[in-house]
């Protein structure tokens, strides 16, 4: 067997250890740009493929009857529907008890508002209102930024939450591209930080401890100096050869508009490494890489949920009833 399958199977094997940890204990490098987050290599798609597999066959063979009650660990929570009106910012949340016995697949489960309950007057006369049906999408397990990324069920974990925002995700021309629900992670911590994005309500920030990073140990003092000292945690350092001072272009290097005196390898360790793209590359593997929050959007263009009067209910894919909420 040549050095390439080795590998590969090695991978394989590791991320198969990585989810019986989980069932079993809880759920060009230079000069990047801030939203610079394409991870394209062989083990992101691998990985986000075994983990849909993984998760889905832990989901799959769902019995509302005969396994358990889901409206024992299954609740609906507000968010902050009772005052957001932007669709891309308006969410509710649906929690699974850590006592939930099993994980479940929730794509499919229908959200309803209760537009047919409320009479509204228009033009002298009272009209019934129209109640909204909305089905949970599937999802992607990594984020990748590229637009294409694999869907799959989404499976809620005991213990895990779902933030079911009305609309897509808030955007202003990022290179960075979301546009499916996604599951958290220990790195998406960094696109929290996209000055083009507005997450309702904000992405943890969770990322690997710069100080702790794989192989700070290998890199001179001064460098794990200005590692533990200036980069921060979940934060994309932006270098630079120039800085604008008045109206001239000042020759140097910078790390966000502050000048530095790094070696080049310095430099390339910190740009590797503190990125999302980074991020992922080297902690892959890690036991705690997933969190247990999805963000999911349901991709509506108009506020689904009213700020008063308003009765949310939550349905599985049979049609029965797991959840209301009345505010």
């Amino acid at each position: 067997m040549d050095s390439d399958g080795q590998n590969d199977i090695l991978m394989l094997i590791g991320v198969v250890a990585l989810f019986i940890y989980l069932i079993f204990n809880g759920a060009q490098i230079n000069r990047p740009t801030a939203e610079d987050g394409l991870f394209k290599e062989g083990d992101f798609v691998k990985t986000n493929s075994i983990l849909a597999s993984n998760q889905n066959t832990l989901g799959q063979g769902y019995d509302h009857v005969t396994v358990f009650n889901l409206s024992d660990y299954i609740t609906l929570g507000s968010g902050n529907a009772r005052n957001e009106e932007n669709s891309g910012k308006e969410y509710i949340v649906i929690e699974a008890s850590k006592k939930m016995p099993r994980p479940v697949q929730v794509s499919g489960w229908i959200l309803e508002n209760g537009g047919g309950e409320r009479l509204y007057d228009q033009g002298g006369k009272v009209v019934r209102g129209v109640t909204r049906r909305v089905a949970i999408p599937y999802g992607t397990y990594l984020i990748s930024g590229d637009g294409k990324d694999a869907i799959y069920p989404i499976v809620l974990n005991p213990g895990g939450k779902m933030m079911v925002t009305t609309g897509r995700p808030t955007a202003i021309r990022s290179e960075f591209k979301i546009d499916s629900s996604f599951q958290e992670n220990i790195c998406t911590g960094y696109i929290e930080g996209f000055r083009s994005y507005d997450f309702s309500p904000a992405l943890a920030r969770n990322c690997p401890k710069p100080s702790k990073e794989v192989g700070l140990s290998n890199l001179s003092n001064s460098c794990q100096d200005f590692i533990e000292s200036r980069i921060s945690t979940c934060k994309t350092p932006i270098f630079e050869d120039y800085k604008v001072i008045g109206r001239e272009n000042v020759k140097g290097r910078y790390m966000d508009d502050r000048e530095v005196d790094i070696s080049r390898g310095c430099q390339e360790y910190i740009e590797d490494h503190f990125n999302y793209r980074g991020c992922l590359k080297y902690h892959l593997r890690d036991t705690d890489l997933l969190l247990g929050v999805w963000r999911v959007y349901l991709r509506e263009t108009w506020e689904l949920w009213a700020n008063k009067d308003e009765n949310i209910k939550l349905y599985d894919q049979k049609g029965v009833l797991i959840d209301e909420l009345e505010y």
